[in-house]
């Protein structure tokens, strides 16, 4: 896929969703997302308003069953968000590691061992596209 096609298609995107790309910081979204879209790692589900990412690098799992190799990105809801809050301010990779779990639905163990290309890039979605906050980097 072209550049244009994937940026246009981010926007597409955006507008099912309701998100403000007038936002600043919607610039940062399109720019991390816009490579894995064009490679087909990232594509967004419109009946089911949740996004499919292909890890960079998979997660293995320790027992030896195999590998994550695509997580299912979704909004999350207020239940969830609370459990999110319940760390302070100074454990601030602990919410950041309970939320990607609340966000792709993988227990916490398995959220500490994507990688950090990854990370960025489903921050991206979740900041960008659900929680529309002030930045999309983690």
């Amino acid at each position: 896929m072209e550049r244009g096609d994937a940026i246009k298609k981010i926007y597409e995107w955006a507008e099912c969703l309701e998100v403000d790309t007038e936002r600043e910081h919607f610039k940062d979204v399109v720019e991390e997302l816009t490579l894995p879209v064009m490679k087909d790692r990232l594509d967004f589900d419109l009946e089911e308003e949740v996004f499919r990412y292909k890890l960079l690098s998979p997660i293995v799992k320790q027992d030896g069953s195999g590998s994550i190799e695509i997580l299912t990105i979704k909004e999350t809801d207020m239940n969830e968000n609370k459990e999110i809050q319940r760390f302070k301010d100074n454990q601030s990779i602990d919410q950041a590691t309970a939320l990607l779990s609340k966000a792709c639905g993988i227990p916490v163990g398995f959220v500490s061992r994507i990688k950090q290309r990854d990370i960025g890039k489903i921050n991206a979605v979740v900041l960008g596209f659900f929680a529309q906050t002030g930045s999309s980097r983690g």
